[in-house]
């Protein structure tokens, strides 16, 4: 009986929705965002949508620290959740921004991935909105977001996000490391994914690497063996030096040119055998190598002799 009575006095106070919202922004003001239990029952009645009115209209000239009020209260009440499913299909541009500004006050986990896709949107008001309520939300939530986000092949993020994820590499490693791990992902979510790790420069990024290396197809594996070589000159050294046996073609190449390009002690006797290699493209880069090797010899060994003449001349 005492429910029903406080019901019936809840609707005779409040019969519309525009006394509700006045009564709302006088209660805030007073109190400091604070709301008594019968406002918040009230407003415990309104749809997602008039709620999100609610804050609309009652929000914006009240101090931040009102709407986190509504905001916890719309937490507990579970409505959150309902505003992440409606950000999809919200057309008015009012309300998605109002959607979009309490779900970056209340950092929700779950509201991380949905905000982040609305980087996305053509509108430009609603892009900036995304970006804010994104800014507030700790990079801990975020980076599993983003991360999820590249194997879902949106491959526009990594530009755009890479920031966010290199804050929190100790975090964001083993997500990747993770994700790398998979199998039968696109090809071009691995890439992406390799080229966080390179970004990130986590002091175990070029072991994680030699770890993932041989689970990867060739495409891959010749951008880990890139970046290994940027990374770990020892690494890629033995890495390369494998490869030379390689079934892909593209590898052997990319391993005789990385070991030229080290420096590696004995890499020219190591690529010899290439010089039969069955890829055309392997076989004439290795040959053009033996040969320029030999030519520089040649030739210094024809200055050396001419300085050897020079020098008994000029004792003579």
């Amino acid at each position: 009986m005492g429910v029903a009575k406080a019901w019936k006095r809840l609707t005779i106070n409040f019969a519309s929705k525009e006394v509700l919202l006045k009564k709302i922004k006088e209660e805030l003001t007073k109190t400091n965002g604070k709301l008594s239990p019968p406002l918040q029952e009230r407003l415990q009645c309104l749809e997602p949508q008039e709620l999100a009115e609610a804050i609309c209209q009652v929000g914006g000239e009240l101090p931040p620290m009102a709407v986190y009020a509504l905001n916890n209260f719309v937490l507990e009440e579970g409505i959150a959740e309902k505003w992440i499913s409606s950000l999809a299909i919200e057309r008015k541009e009012a309300y998605k921004l109002v959607l979009i500004e309490a779900l970056g006050i209340l950092r929700l986990n779950q509201a991380a991935w949905p905000l982040v896709e609305l980087l996305k949107s053509r509108n430009g008001a609603v892009q900036m909105a995304a970006a804010k309520a994104l800014g507030r939300m700790s990079t801990r939530k975020l980076i599993p977001a983003l991360i999820e986000g590249i194997k879902k092949e949106e491959f526009w993020l990594p530009a755009r996000v890479a920031p966010v994820i290199l804050t929190e590499p100790e975090l964001a490693a083993p997500l990747l490391k993770q994700l790398l791990m998979e199998k039968d992902l696109p090809e071009d979510v691995y890439l992406a994914a390799i080229e966080l790790l390179k970004e990130m420069r986590h002091p175990d990024t070029a072991a994680l690497l030699e770890e993932i290396f041989a689970g990867h197809r060739v495409k891959a594996q010749g951008k880990i063996l890139a970046i290994l070589t940027e990374l770990d000159g020892v690494k890629s050294q033995s890495l390369a030096a494998s490869l030379l046996e390689h079934p892909a073609w593209q590898l052997r190449l990319q391993a005789v040119n990385t070991l030229k390009d080290l420096q590696v002690p004995g890499w020219l006797e190591l690529i010899k055998p290439l010089a039969q290699d069955e890829n055309q493209r392997v076989r004439q880069m290795v040959v053009w190598l033996l040969k320029s090797e030999e030519s520089e010899e040649s030739e210094e060994s024809e200055e050396s002799e001419e300085s050897e003449e020079k020098g008994g001349k000029a004792r003579a």
